[in-house]
């Protein structure tokens, strides 16, 4: 492949280089109108993004205290509408007295799934252990102030055209801040995530396991 390309470019260089004995000319105005269009391709793109972030909604989220609890809410912090705006639910497997207990909250927004600009709602959530739902509060974990690790909220959403974006999140110790601002979505960014997940997940299991062999070498002891 390496071989390739290099062969590929010595001959682009040879046809120049032809190109411009014979008639140099003609090898100015490629090199001119060459110019022009990277130019004009560039505006062009650069026009379309302005035009984008004009109509681009951009979510935010924050805690609340609402009736002695942190309530989770999300507001629109753009100029248009947030439309079918969908967080990734997060996934945690914990080593408890030897078994596995895999832990999954899910969020979502309450009914109509659209937030005007400026608009802010209040995230639900529902925790699951073990795929049965359970009424063990979470948000404790996920407050900057309380929680004792960090998790990553994928959100996935649309602008007024239906264009598609996806943005990313860190919740949990010390923070609750935007890693990722909202990019157009990619069909190449699932295949992105997934491997990233597997990584994550295997990282989060071994932790885990260490920790639970830590504590009970502790107790011996």
């Amino acid at each position: 492949m390496f071989q390739f390309v290099i062969q590929l470019i010595s001959q682009f260089a040879e046809y120049f280089s032809s190109l411009y004995r014979q008639d140099p000319l003609v090898f100015w105005t490629l090199i001119v109108v060459s110019a022009y269009t990277i130019l004009t391709y560039k505006l062009w793109r650069e026009s379309v993004n302005q035009t984008g972030l004009g109509l681009m909604p951009f979510p935010a989220f924050y805690f609340k205290s609402k009736n002695g609890e942190q309530i989770i809410r999300i507001r629109n912090l753009g100029d248009k509408p947030l439309v079918n705006t969908e967080i990734e639910s997060w996934n945690l497997i914990v080593l408890h007295k030897g078994s596995e207990e895999k832990w999954r909250i899910e969020f979502s927004i309450p009914f109509p799934n659209v937030i005007k600009a400026d608009e802010e709602r209040d995230l639900l959530l529902k925790t699951f252990l073990n795929s049965s739902e359970t009424s063990f509060e979470l948000w404790p974990h996920l407050h900057p102030k309380y929680a004792k690790f960090k998790i990553l909220l994928k959100v996935r959403f649309h602008d007024i055209r239906g264009i598609r974006y996806q943005a990313k999140f860190a919740m949990g110790k010390g923070e609750l801040n935007i890693i990722s601002s909202p990019k157009r979505w990619r069909w190449y960014f699932e295949i992105s995530d997934f491997f990233q997940t597997i990584v994550i997940e295997k990282i989060k299991k071994e932790y885990w396991r260490h920790q639970y062999v830590a504590k009970k070498r502790s107790a011996k002891n």
